[in-house]
């Protein structure tokens, strides 16, 4: 029925609404593409001031068959959309795609449990995790660098470097990506420290050895000098006097 301000009501005789319709538990209504085509049906919302329409669309065009599409459209016709942000691929899955009250999106599980929580391979450019704190402790002078001893030792008890996540810990609550490779850092600026004690140490080696080797050189010079002396002392006893050599 309509009434006298021009509300429609199907399944009511007071419609509240421009379109109001009341129905018992099942579908209210249906909409089913007509125009001989089969692949594009759907609901466009516009005000009179606006240049855009908001539009939600079931359509199979051979990008993705069988989606639902929620995006921005122009004024220009049925096909004329600009930006479609979300796309549910309706052939996929149960849970495949779900946003529920909290703000949780899942793709690939019926109940996330965080922000976003994919049940599968990811696949990107670029990510970017933003984390207070950084490594660049372990340049500090006041930092206090593990012993090599320390270390091996460590390792014989606990089976993993000191300062890495525990994997029991990991296979049970995943692997904090910004923490673990916080955790590589300060390992990897550890060994360049190491690196460069090893460095100052060879070249002390190098300095012992080369001090070492001059002191042998002087040694074999003494030697040498001591056989010439003690040669002239013999020809002395048995001559009288020492040939000059």
């Amino acid at each position: 029925m309509e009434d006298p301000i021009g509300r429609v009501g199907i399944g009511t005789l007071d419609p509240g609404y421009t379109l109001h319709v009341k129905g018992k538990i099942g579908y209210l209504f249906n909409i089913e593409d007509d125009n001989g085509v089969g692949n594009f049906v759907g609901l466009r919302m516009q005000s009179t001031s606006s240049t855009k329409a908001l539009g939600l669309h079931l359509i199979s065009d051979g990008f993705q068959n069988n989606s639902l599409r929620f995006g921005w459209y122009g004024l220009g016709g049925i096909y004329d959309w600009e930006a479609v942000p979300v796309i549910f691929g309706l052939n996929a899955p149960s849970g495949s795609l779900v946003l529920n009250d909290a703000g949780y999106l899942g793709i690939g599980t019926f109940r996330p449990t965080e922000k976003l929580a994919v049940d599968g391979n990811i696949k990107a450019r670029k990510i970017i995790v933003t984390q207070s704190g950084w490594a660049d402790y372990v340049f500090e002078s006041s930092y206090k660098l593990p012993s090599i001893a320390s270390i091996v030792s460590f390792i014989r008890i606990h089976k993993h470097l000191p300062g890495m996540s525990l994997a029991s810990i990991i296979e049970k609550e995943g692997l904090d990506v910004g923490n673990i490779v916080k955790q590589q850092q300060e390992k990897i600026e550890e060994l360049m420290l190491y690196v460069v004690e090893l460095k100052v140490e060879n070249k002390k080696l190098q300095q012992q050895q080369q001090k070492t080797e001059e002191l042998i050189q002087y040694l074999m010079q003494i030697k040498e000098e001591n056989l010439i002396l003690k040669q002239a002392m013999t020809a002395y006893k048995k001559n009288g006097h020492i040939k000059r050599i």
